[in-house]
């Protein structure tokens, strides 16, 4: 005969979290962009033994990606600054950043630092990392970071209230 207990344990089991893909922020990407974003792959960040370098990975990454510069040819000149530069995330996600090239851009971004060691993902920054990625015939720069923040602060909801979903972490990495 089932307890209380019991009962409790099978209703937490059949409750479902909302699905990652169902949240507001997520970018929107067309069939180009999605294959775009399942045909890169980040290259894993060292051993554990030695000391992250995250930032260095994903400055090679990104600027060696046939991907990000899909993304790239895709942005809209009126989201670069006169510089050249691209604010991709400044502790939040710029409401442009849900669709476009933008939107690749953030996606190719995040499944990156989603493949990276999780002691990576806790590494203090102060201040944009700065990522300067040759484009034709000028580079661009994509700015990443505000403030003092870390890697992981890219791949969290950024409602603090909205419950992270159990797979959410591996739905952004198998994208």
């Amino acid at each position: 005969m089932p307890t209380s207990e019991t009962a409790t344990l099978a209703a937490v089991e059949t409750t479902s979290l909302p699905e990652v893909t169902d949240a507001p922020d997520q970018p929107q990407l067309s069939d180009a962009e999605a294959a775009a974003l399942d045909a890169f792959q980040p290259a894993a960040e060292g051993t554990p033994d030695q000391p992250c370098n995250l930032t260095g990975m994903l400055a090679t990454a990104l600027a060696q990606s046939s991907e990000v510069q899909q993304g790239l040819a895709e942005l809209p000149t009126e989201q670069r600054s006169v510089a050249n530069a691209i604010d991709l995330w400044d502790g939040q996600w710029p409401e442009d950043s849900s669709s476009g090239g933008k939107g690749l851009l953030r996606a190719l971004l995040v499944k990156a630092v989603t493949a990276a060691r999780p002691d990576c993902l806790t590494v203090a920054n102060h201040g944009p990392a700065l990522f300067l990625i040759p484009d034709s015939h000028t580079t661009v720069v994509l700015a990443v970071g505000s403030g003092d923040w870390r890697w992981g602060d890219l791949i969290t909801p950024s409602d603090p209230l909205q419950p992270v979903a159990a797979d959410y972490f591996a739905g952004l990495a198998s994208r």
